[in-house]
């Protein structure tokens, strides 16, 4: 609240000693204004730069087994033009042969962009992740000044900074087929943005004025290529309107919007979130979209214990994002079947002493209730109540909810006038921090071989990445290692078709070929619908000059998968020449 200047009637003020200059305005503030418009550019550079800066190992890095090679390596539909129209249609794995849950026609469009531009060069691919890391730290900047106009430049930069090198988001910007969860992230940042745009526009009636309809289109398309990017996108709606009630109790635009105003500001995010849930529930469900479980389990079947883990997850999130020590990818995390468990009650705790602080102060200062609500909105389609997914937790899934965190913290240490003037120094010290241990572990992302054995020493019993690890050293023809390898998998986990066949390709390398047909009929019997390893045992036939067989092999594989490049043509001449 501005002071009040009280001036005494008695004072008498001598008319001479005013000058009044009328051809040199002079504004409200000097300095702050045209010296942010200096500064906006430069800043902007400074975090594309940074993000090249901490991301700078992962330009030399490679194609990593499993999603890189199924979404990008051997995808056929980013081959040719004319399969474009399938990117927008199918999974992001049918130019491989597989059926998927995933529609994200945005990100498979990049990838596509880049393979026809440049090839399958891996620095293209891992060049557009950073660049992506480095625009969102631009685009949290640009919303942390809107949110926070008092805290001035250099605080709400210092903010994205030290978010932007979190040690978190490694995987997704040094894993390639991570681009999925950046991108949609920008376009919720730039949603957000546009929808502040839209309220801060002083002219006309609310709903007809031609500045607040262009922002408003543009928030409403950013949504809708967010929703095209990754699924988690479908919170935008309430991010946005959790927005509009912050602003609204910090009066940043003045009007008071009736009830129908709401509804017509409002309605069309919420009306594009219904219809593309239609849409993933009909046309593009390509199996199991809410469900990626093959058969019942524990997990699955029981909706108390899926609350239970979900608690427990969400306490340790808070942890790792303030304290991020002991990350790694694909963490296996238990099921928790009972109430009064230590972890469960203790994690509960914690839990409610956050909910309590953001209704709490939701009326003396709200930012701190947008923060928080941000946090468990955000995360809402990764916590296995409506969509249940094949994974309990991955360190992966805190991106956009961290944006939550730091809103939050950023309203609480904005009111700590004791140390306001240390926060921005501060924060780019963390960030600095941030960034050396983000440096160091993009090192594991660098390769297959890397990659897997960062993960198996911390996850020494998932049979996922001892498969993947077999294939690395088995490219590199150390064939005996693979074997151990592939059979510790088999060991771990036997559900998987893919370890078989690459167990039978290792056993052709060794010219082992009774023990190569019998893993690839294994792989067969354990799932019909995979076509490598017909094409695998189709080869033996030809090479043994059965080519009858090879045939029967080969159409089958068509039937599957019928754009395998030159299987069509080689089956035609097969037969011409058994024809003759």
């Amino acid at each position: 609240m501005a002071p009040l200047c009280l001036v005494h009637r008695d004072i008498k003020v001598p008319k001479t000693k005013v000058k009044l200059i009328v051809n040199k305005p002079v504004p409200a503030n000097t300095h702050s204004a045209p010296r942010a418009e200096e500064w906006t550019g430069l800043i902007t550079a400074g975090f594309i730069l940074l993000a090249f800066l901490v991301y700078f190992k992962s330009l030399q890095g490679f194609f990593i087994y499993g999603d890189d090679e199924h979404m990008i390596v051997k995808n056929i539909y980013l081959t040719r033009w004319s399969f474009l129209p399938r990117l927008f249609l199918g999974n992001i794995k049918e130019g491989f042969g597989q059926i998927t849950n995933h529609w994200r026609p945005l990100q498979m469009m990049i990838y596509f962009v880049v393979a026809q531009a440049v090839g399958l060069k891996p620095w293209a691919f891992h060049f557009i992740n950073v660049l992506l890391q480095g625009a969102n730290g631009v685009l949290l900047w640009l919303l942390l000044r809107r949110i926070f106009p008092e805290t001035g430049l250099w605080i709400a930069a210092a903010a994205a900074a030290l978010w932007m090198n979190h040690p978190i988001h490694v995987e997704d910007v040094a894993m390639i087929n991570g681009t999925a969860t950046p991108l949609h992230a920008a376009w919720i940042l730039g949603a957000s943005l546009s929808f502040l745009n839209v309220l801060g526009q002083k002219e006309g009636p609310f709903w007809f004025s031609p500045g607040r309809i262009r922002w408003y289109l543009l928030s409403l398309g950013c949504f809708a290529a967010g929703l095209a990017s990754k699924e988690s996108a479908i919170v935008a709606p309430a991010l946005l309107l959790a927005l509009h009630l912050t602003q609204e109790r910090l009066r940043q635009h003045g009007q008071a919007l009736s009830l129908r105003q709401w509804l017509m500001i409002h309605g069309p995010f919420w009306a594009m979130a219904a219809f593309y849930v239609t849409l993933r529930l009909t046309a593009l469900n390509f199996g199991g979209t809410l469900n990626f479980y093959d058969k019942p389990t524990v997990f699955t079947e029981n909706f108390l214990y899926r609350v239970y883990t979900l608690i427990t997850v969400l306490a340790f999130s808070f942890k790792i994002l303030l304290v991020p020590m002991g990350l790694h990818p694909e963490r296996q995390w238990p099921v928790y079947a009972a109430f009064f468990n230590p972890v469960v009650l203790g994690s509960l705790a914690l839990l409610l002493a956050v909910v309590a602080a953001a209704i709490c102060f939701r009326r003396r200062e709200p930012r701190i209730t947008l923060g928080i609500f941000w946090f468990f909105a955000s995360y809402a389609p990764m916590s296995n109540l409506f969509a249940k997914i094949n994974s309990l937790f991955w360190e992966h899934w805190l991106y956009v909810p961290s944006l939550g965190l730091v809103i939050a913290a950023l309203a609480v240490l904005s009111h700590w006038q004791a140390i306001r003037r240390a926060l921005a120094p501060g924060a780019f010290a963390a960030a600095i921090f941030f960034g050396a241990i983000s440096f160091g572990r993009s090192a594991h992302w660098m390769d297959s071989v890397s990659y897997f054995r960062y993960v198996l020493r911390h996850e020494p019993h998932l049979a996922k990445a001892w498969n993947n690890l077999a294939m690395a050293v088995s490219d590199r023809r150390l064939y005996r290692e693979a074997v151990e390898y592939y059979r510790k998998a088999v060991q771990l986990d036997d559900s998987y078709a893919e370890t078989h066949h690459n167990l039978g390709n290792v056993y052709l390398n060794l010219n082992l070929i009774p023990e190569a047909q019998t893993e690839f009929r294994r792989a067969i019997s354990m799932n019909p619908r995979f076509y490598h390893s017909y094409i695998s045992l189709a080869s033996i036939d030809l090479a043994r000059g059965n080519a009858g067989q090879a045939i029967l092999y080969l159409d089958a594989a068509l039937a599957i998968h019928p754009h395998i490049p030159g299987l069509a043509d080689l089956v035609k001449r097969l037969r011409s020449q058994g024809a003759r």
